[in-house]
């Protein structure tokens, strides 16, 4: 299954929203316009509604409604046909979200109470009564239903699964879209489980947080035996089962999308999170996803979702997805995608965005083709730990380890360095390290016994880690051990967490601000570098409470080196990575920046650029190495904030210097863009780029 869409560059996910109560909904449709406009966008993959967010078909269905304007024509089928004779690859896709059946809707449960679900303001829409089906009602753009993951939707939606693939044997693959739940559930179908799991009656928000191992494991495992349910109809009929699997790094832990779906899975399916999730992303947000996808190692697709809601048929300009381009391409270049940007509910389309999507899918489309397949040269890995993501700060607005592993990502990434995310599922044995010099272990509180040995056995043979925070200090469900599993390793005993939120770190010319939490550790064996800086005693209101002035130094470390066996662990007791990315403070910046450097983190390449310059090396089975530099130097960009501005132009960086430890010979250097100026060194040689707009590519062929 998993080669169904083996040579393909691009996806174009078709979005047709059409509001359940638009009469003269599809009143452009014709199969011939959709096709022309999908043959003006030529994606080698097509992924089209079956059924929408409204819970409506595209075709004539005996499981649910079809839309309003399609009048018994088969839509989908039409489409799908015309797509097949092009030689396209298509996905069906159906929306987990409804407009029917308001009482089987998740009931949010908060610290304020049970959600109340108001049924008597609701609409009927009498149009549909005459299918034959259950009460359509009437919902605007973004008010659709989400059902709870255990209602009978979940039965509803693999009986669609089974009418769409066994009607249409033509499809590659089949896509279940927002499956996920954005809190914590307590209707009454999880009532039940939920009294059992907390001993209550009546279970409260405090409650669940104290069960929260428990309660999030069940929804995991709920949420999951709906996509093998899923997936195995799908394989059943020859096709990919390709769901939208998200990404956990910018996701809430009450979606209950786990580890426990990638078997299932033959096409992983994500999004780009920068408009998406701006309150937590940044422009580095792909390059992060690309990277993740490369370790999970599936076929995978990256999507560049369009605006926000208010404006869901409004294109993004053409630099917008370049600067997503140059991330994938430098990153494992997964199948780059566009969604959001499908047709008016007219089924007419956005002139600009066909434009748009033909030019920028030629594009990666080109470049692609110039890139065989090949490795990263990385010899640095951070682990990702989604257990440390689901179960380290119970609730569903988690931040702590999500930001803490986003701060030294972006500090990787704003250094030049090069890296790998690395995730436990795939360490199988002390092989799996082996490729790197330094592994970054970023707060990665809950992981089991079989992950810390292997990182054991990885620095008693020489590697290097760098730790922080609670590592290994709690089982894969959050719960805290007595003793950290590399306590050994770090050469430092666990005491206890820091009494404040607020820390300052020694440093010159004076103590470096730290926020968000710390432990109190005690060394063993291991040598203190940096300690803490208490607060001063006769300031205890100053600010917020959090801005405390530093007081004295103590003898609490903050940093710290210990050599184990042939290898060398260091260790930064303090949140550090969380408060660089929270807050963007450029002492911070500074402090990681400088623990990196005295860490002796390797630095293969020497860049010299802006950080706004991405770079990442690797190289094919003939030796040859692909030099790639993204560029998100772009105008004035707040995601979140009140004001906002698209990216719609590149400010060109010039002079970046590249410094390879090798001899080069010139004739071996090519360029996708101009001519590199190079200056031979004693055993080195530095690259002098021309300017890079959105993306330049450095191929250095092997002798």
């Amino acid at each position: 299954m998993q080669d169904r869409f083996a040579n393909c560059h691009t996806i174009m996910w078709y979005d047709q929203y059409c509001e359940n109560y638009f009469s003269k909904g599809f009143k452009a449709y014709s199969a011939e316009a959709v096709l022309h406009d999908l043959d003006t966008i030529d994606a080698d993959i097509v992924a089209l509604y079956a059924a929408n967010q409204w819970g409506l078909a595209y075709y004539k269905s005996a499981v649910i409604p079809q839309s309003i304007g399609l009048d018994g024509r088969d839509y989908f089928g039409e489409v799908l046909a015309g797509l097949k004779a092009r030689g396209k690859k298509v996905i069906a896709y159906i929306n987990w979200l409804d407009s029917r059946h308001p009482q089987w809707r998740m009931q949010r449960l908060s610290p304020s109470g049970l959600e109340q679900l108001h049924t008597d303001s609701l609409e009927p829409l009498p149009y549909y009564d005459k299918q034959g089906f259950d009460t359509v009602y009437k919902l605007h753009y973004g008010e659709w239903f989400n059902h709870c993951l255990i209602s009978p939707r979940r039965e509803e939606v693999l009986r669609l699964a089974e009418e769409i693939v066994s009607r249409y044997p033509d499809l590659d693959g089949f896509h279940m879209d927002m499956f996920f739940n954005y809190g914590v559930c307590g209707c009454e179908r999880c009532q039940p489980r939920l009294q059992k799991i907390t001993s209550s009656e009546n279970p409260t928000y405090l409650q669940v947080l104290e069960h929260w191992d428990e309660c999030l494991a069940w929804r995991q495992e709920e949420s999951t035996h709906t996509v093998a349910a899923m997936a195995e109809i799908v394989h059943k009929a020859g096709m990919a089962f390709a769901p939208n699997s998200f990404c956990p790094i910018y996701l809430s832990p009450t979606m209950a999308v786990s580890p426990g779906w990638w078997p299932h899975q033959d096409f992983y399916v994500t999004e780009a999170w920068l408009r998406l999730s701006s309150g937590y992303a940044d422009a580095h947000s792909t390059t992060v996803v690309s990277k993740w996808l490369r370790a999970i190692d599936k076929p995978s697709a990256l999507l560049v979702t369009g605006q926000h809601p208010e404006f869901s048929h409004a294109p993004l300009c053409a630099e917008e997805y370049r600067l997503h381009a140059a991330s994938c391409l430098a990153n494992g270049a997964p199948v780059l995608g566009s969604c959001g940007q499908g047709a008016y509910p007219s089924t007419a389309s956005n002139a600009q965005a066909l434009r748009t999507m033909h030019e920028i899918f030629g594009e990666y489309s080109r470049r692609m083709d110039t890139l065989p397949e090949r490795k990263s040269l990385a010899r640095i890995a951070i682990l990702w730990s989604q257990d440390s993501r689901d179960y380290f700060e119970p609730g569903e607005n988690t931040l702590q380890y999500r930001f803490e592993f986003l701060g030294y990502c972006r500090a990787l990434l704003e250094g030049h360095y090069l890296f790998d995310i690395i995730i436990p599922e795939k360490l199988l044995s002390p092989d799996d390290l082996a490729p790197y010099a330094f592994i970054i272990l970023p707060d990665a509180a809950c992981i089991d016994k079989g992950t810390a040995e292997l990182i054991r056995v990885y620095v008693a043979q020489g590697g290097k880690i760098l730790a922080s925070w609670e590592t290994g200090w709690r089982d894969e469900r959050g719960r805290r051990r007595q003793e950290s599993l590399l306590a050994d390793v770090l050469g430092v005993s666990f005491r206890s967490i820091y009494p404040s939120g607020t820390i300052y770190a020694e440093r010159l010319p004076e103590p470096c601000l730290v926020y968000g939490s710390a432990c109190v550790v005690e060394p063993t064996c291991a040598i203190t570098l940096l300690r803490y800086a208490a607060p001063d005693p006769d300031y205890p209101a100053v600010g917020t409470g959090v801005d405390l002035v530093p007081g004295l130094m103590t003898d609490n470390p903050f940093l710290t080196i210990n050599r184990y066996e042939a290898g060398e662990a260091w260790y930064v007791s303090a949140s550090l990575g969380y408060s660089a990315y929270k807050s963007g403070y450029y002492q911070m910046n500074e402090l990681l920046g400088e623990i990196f450097s005295s860490a002796g983190l390797p630095c293969d390449v020497d860049v010299q650029a802006p950080v706004t310059i991405e770079f990442n090396a690797e190289q094919d089975k003939a030796g040859n190495l692909y030099l790639h530099f993204g560029n998100q130097t772009v105008p004035a960009y707040h995601p979140g904030k009140a004001i906002d501005r698209s990216i719609d132009q590149f400010i060109p960086v010039h002079d970046i210097r590249v410094t390879l430890h090798r001899m080069l010979d010139k004739r071996n250097v090519q360029c996708s863009a101009g001519e590199v100026t190079i200056e031979a060194g004693d055993g080195t040689t530095t690259l002098i780029l021309p300017a890079v707009k959105d993306y330049l590519l450095v191929k250095i062929l092997a002798k």
